[in-house]
């Protein structure tokens, strides 16, 4: 008996060791033919459930006011989506249970959900909105409701998308509410419009049928800061999803620290939309130097645009420039500045001490004279009894007559003295504060383009090609008595309170003209302000406010300027 039952104990010992032994074989067979017969088709079902090496962008620096306020950032924004029918193709009781629990949240808080949209997004009504989303869980004619609907068509804000997400239907989740979102990564300047022309753009373009990264302003020139480090991940299907592993982590770029103060920036965007509007311009622009250090405080470039209203709307965003939508005027246009160059030749008449503030010229009642042939007139006369000019006159009065003069007198022998004069006055440099910025000329004795009215022209501002920013610091230098500063639009590149990189400011020329000159042509520059008339055959307006630039007096301060007209390229 004892001997039967080994022998089955046996028997049976050696039966699952056989049945191990096949099923062993069997899966070794399995797997030698995955790896060496199968491999390959093996291994691209792998490629298309794994995708290595996707780029996970870096989170793109800030843009900085002077005081580390913040001025441009990139913000999440979010759009609303709808799934109104839940689909589960391996579990129909499952699909049958979440949708007829769907249809009762819907029925019973459509109403209140369309409340609460309409105060967190006021710009459609609830009644709209309800009237949208009954069209997304109407069945179409096969009984199917709407995927992917959007009944909001704009983009919410962050905080807006986490008040959202309490309403009723959608804080029960995306399996019963079927919302779900998609991010959108927006650059945001948080003073609207002011100064993107200066702070520039950063957006997907397409040109010529080719689709482009686009990027200007302050964007472009400081981007290789600005962008970041992309690092990069592997992406693995699960269960009908994508998930995403971080394998090199992207490292964020650092932040731009401007010199612009954001609430100069406000006062002066408001005072040129005032003036343009005023006077029904197309575009202007406004700079405000910082004299001692050259620091661009704010820098406001408007244009006009028509509505389809009819109303007018001036902002920050338009420009002459080829796919540039945000043309800098103040830096990347030439202009012939007119009348604001008088002071430039001026300076240099004293500077290189070619005349002196006692020399006067012939004042032209007429206020038209031809010289060679040139015909050059005035817009204004006063008679001061004298019959003739000096050198405050002229500016006060804006005299093209009196500058051509005073121009010919002193270099109409040897112009070449006069444009290297303005040439050293860096008249001709290209500061490169941002991108785009245009290189300023001058009409050179012995080019084409010199004739024999290219002196006279130049006495009063053609002839020449300027940027704002040339024309600016040029009269800094003369209110910071000769000492000429570089212009300065960022001060550092931060990373938190680390500075990665500084740019100090930079003196170009401790004493470009003696500080007497400076003196001299500021004290011109106040009578164009606040000159009286001298007028001694109009007893009426004698001692009455007389200057070109009149409209500027403040009893506040005393102010200097120069009025001038210009023509664009």
């Amino acid at each position: 008996m004892f001997k039967f039952r080994n022998d089955v104990v046996i028997r049976f010992n050696l039966l699952v060791i056989f049945l191990f032994t096949i099923m062993g074989i069997i899966i070794i067979g399995k797997a030698a033919i995955i790896m060496f017969i199968e491999r390959d088709d093996w291994n691209k079902i792998k490629e298309k459930n794994i995708k290595h090496n996707v780029p996970i962008e870096a989170h793109r620096g800030n843009i900085l006011a002077d005081d580390g306020s913040l001025i441009v950032s990139t913000l999440p924004r979010y759009r609303m989506l709808f799934d109104f029918e839940y689909i589960n193709p391996h579990d129909e009781k499952d699909e049958r249970t979440i949708n007829a629990k769907r249809d009762s949240v819907w029925s019973e808080h459509l109403v209140e959900l369309c409340a609460g949209l309409n105060e967190i997004l006021p710009g459609t009504s609830a009644e709209e909105l309800e009237k949208r989303f009954r069209t997304g869980l109407t069945p179409n004619k096969r009984g199917k409701k709407r995927g992917g609907y959007q009944p909001y068509r704009g983009s919410i804000s962050y905080s807006q998308f986490r008040k959202i997400k309490e309403l009723p239907i959608i804080n029960l989740g995306k399996k019963y509410s079927g919302c779900y979102t998609q991010e959108i990564i927006e650059r945001k300047n948080i003073l609207g419009s002011t100064g993107n022309s200066t702070f520039g753009i950063v957006r997907n373009a397409e040109i010529d049928g080719k689709k482009i990264e686009e990027v200007n302003g302050i964007e472009k020139k400081y981007n290789e800061f600005l962008k970041g480090e992309p690092g990069s991940g592997t992406k693995a299907k699960m269960r009908g999803k994508y998930i995403l592993r971080e394998d090199k982590q992207p490292k964020n770029g650092y932040d731009v620290q401007t010199t612009l103060n954001t609430q100069m920036l406000d006062i002066c965007h408001n005072a040129l939309e005032r003036v343009l509007r005023e006077k029904h311009l197309a575009a202007g622009w406004a700079i405000l130097m910082e004299t001692k250090s050259g620091d661009i405080k704010a820098i406001v470039n408007l244009s006009r645009k028509e509505k389809g209203n009819g109303k007018i709307e001036y902002i920050d965003t338009i420009g002459n420039i080829k796919y540039n939508q945000t043309a800098n005027h103040a830096l990347c246009d030439l202009n012939e500045p007119g009348s604001i160059f008088k002071t430039v030749a001026l300076t240099a008449i004293l500077a290189d001490k070619k005349l002196t503030t006692k020399d006067s010229v012939i004042a032209y009642p007429s206020m038209v004279y031809n010289f060679s042939g040139h015909r050059v007139s005035d817009e204004m006369y006063r008679d001061n009894g004298t019959g003739k000019y000096s050198m405050t006159d002229a500016m006060m009065y804006s005299s093209n007559i009196s500058m051509v003069q005073f121009i010919k007198r002193a270099y109409s022998k040897n112009p070449k003295e006069y444009t290297n004069t303005l040439q050293r006055f860096g008249l001709t440099d290209n500061y490169n504060i941002t991108d785009n910025e245009a290189t300023p000329y001058l009409t050179l004795p012995g080019t084409e383009r010199w004739n024999g009215y290219s002196l006279n022209s130049m006495s009063f501002g053609y002839a020449v090609g300027m940027t704002a920013i040339n024309m600016v610091t040029f009269y800094n230098t003369i209110a910071n008595g000769g000492k000429q500063m570089k212009p300065r639009l960022v001060k550092a590149i931060v990373d938190n309170d680390d500075i990665i990189e500084e740019y100090p400011t930079e003196v170009i020329n401790e004493q470009l003209f003696p500080k007497e000159v400076a003196d001299t042509i500021t004290g011109m520059l106040t009578e164009v302000v606040n000159g009286l008339s001298i007028d001694k055959f109009n007893s009426w307006r004698k001692g009455k406010r007389d200057g070109t630039g009149k409209a500027a007096h403040s009893e506040m301060m005393t102010i200097a300027g120069k009025t001038g007209t210009a023509k664009a390229y």
